[in-house]
């Protein structure tokens, strides 16, 4: 796996991992 790949991968995962938690905190709020 190229390094390109890996930094796409963990910027992919991060948008989605902030989205989730905005959601929640839209729900909780």
């Amino acid at each position: 796996i190229s390094h390109v790949a890996v930094t796409t991968c963990l910027l992919v995962f991060g948008a989605m991992i902030t989205t989730w938690i905005c959601d929640k905190i839209s729900e909780a709020g």
